[in-house]
């Protein structure tokens, strides 16, 4: 039985690291005591394939790790077990059932569905602040040009690339969200932000009271991926506004074309 498990990483778990976050699991899993599966060979481990790891210090209510178990089971049993074991910092979302195993074919994981994430950009509500302010119409201006080159360094080396092929939306509102206004919004991709539901389907992103948010829309996953601190580097170049001055937290992971991009929960 293959399961998909969307989870929340928040609070002080956002300073762990992506392969402490694995060993969590495993550790979590064991402490459950459900049937999780194992691989063959002389060194076995679960079978956990975690989507797209999230960077230190971010926040989140879109994760996702996909797992396999031996034997069928309710997922409101997985959901009960799971929950009942976790730490503070750590939330269970949902669990949905997955197609099982294609003989003789490549294992669809979440990571390999990854082409979008949205991403809550908070600036920073503190007296070192308190005068700064998100330059939105700067933005709009800068995404308004034909293109918008920058340098993506890579483990190959460095790349130049056009960023606004890999910017989908944005959007800023200073209060609260209950209203805002639209940045940007590419004509090559169909928009998939909905305000509403980030506003009313958060769990632990920080409470929107006041101050100034940008949410962004950007291309994720292995072929492409943008970082919202290189967004950020990006747009923000020339004022006095740093990444440093943001909490970023990740609302939702994608997959799909950018066409047709539904959340990862979704994808069977």
């Amino acid at each position: 039985m293959r399961v998909r498990i969307k989870f929340s990483k928040f609070d002080t778990m956002r300073f762990i690291g992506h392969l402490d976050v694995m060993r969590y699991f495993q550790r979590l899993f064991r402490r459950t005591g459900l049937p999780i599966k194992y691989t063959e060979g002389y060194h076995p481990h679960q079978i956990l394939s975690f989507a797209q790891p999230l960077g230190l210090g971010l926040t989140s209510d879109g994760e996702y790790l996909d797992t396999e178990f031996t034997e069928e089971l309710p997922l409101d049993h997985i959901l009960e077990k799971m929950r009942g074991a976790l730490s503070h910092g750590f939330d269970i979302i949902s669990a949905e059932k997955l197609a099982d195993r294609e003989v003789n074919k490549k294992l669809v994981t979440s990571m390999s569905l990854i082409s979008r994430a949205v991403y809550l950009l908070i600036l920073k509500d503190d007296e070192n602040r308190s005068e700064l302010s998100i330059p939105y119409e700067d933005i709009g201006k800068l995404l308004a040009k034909e293109k918008l080159n920058i340098i993506k360094k890579t483990k190959k080396g460095e790349k130049e690339l056009d960023l606004k092929e890999y910017i989908y939306e944005i959007y800023y509102s200073d209060d609260g969200l209950d209203s805002y206004k639209e940045i940007y919004v590419s004509k090559n991709s169909t928009p998939v932000v909905n305000i509403e539901l980030v506003k009313n389907g958060k769990l632990h992103a920080p409470e929107f009271k006041s101050g100034q948010y940008l949410i962004v829309s950007l291309s994720a996953g292995s072929e492409t991926n943008i970082s919202p601190d290189l967004f950020l580097e990006s747009v923000l170049g020339g004022t006095e506004l740093t990444k440093n001055d943001f909490r970023i937290h990740r609302v939702e992971l994608y997959g799909g074309t950018p066409e047709e991009s539904v959340p990862l929960c979704l994808i069977p």
